[in-house]
């Protein structure tokens, strides 16, 4: 069984943390838009401070998710990423974990689920870490 993916930019978990916190009581989806330009260091010193990795974090409702998917049709692989969206809203409805999607700069993209409670998410570094462990032997 393949251990399901954590949130590929790590370094914004805190911030998604807060949004999932803020909207614990609603059900809808989390939208991650990663930052359109790329990150690169021309000499060997670290730049004075990070750049954003992402453009916007925002919470879309279960009630304005129709038209969010409507817009996200328009894209190749759209209806079968929305179709997902509903189903992941639908399984989990009233639960605090809610649907997270990611949209890559390069055109990809990333669906997974995250919660709020902290055990959850403890539970699932847990056994991630054990899954890469299994793997390398």
């Amino acid at each position: 069984m393949e251990a399901p993916l954590l949130f590929p930019l790590p370094e914004i978990e805190p911030r998604i943390q807060q949004l999932l916190e803020r909207t614990l009581a609603m059900n809808g989806l989390l939208v991650v838009t990663e930052a359109r330009y790329g990150v690169s260091v021309e000499s060997g010193a670290p730049p004075p401070h990070e750049p954003d990795p992402v453009e916007s974090i925002r919470f879309v409702p279960f009630a304005k998710i129709e038209a969010f998917n409507s817009v996200l049709r328009r894209r190749p692989d759209g209806g079968d990423l929305a179709e997902q969206i509903c189903s992941l809203l639908l399984d989990h409805y009233g639960s605090s974990a809610k649907p997270v999607l990611l949209l890559r700069r390069n055109g990809d993209h990333w669906l997974g689920m995250l919660d709020y409670c902290p055990e959850s998410r403890e539970r699932q570094h847990r056994i991630t870490h054990l899954h890469r462990c299994l793997a390398a032997s």
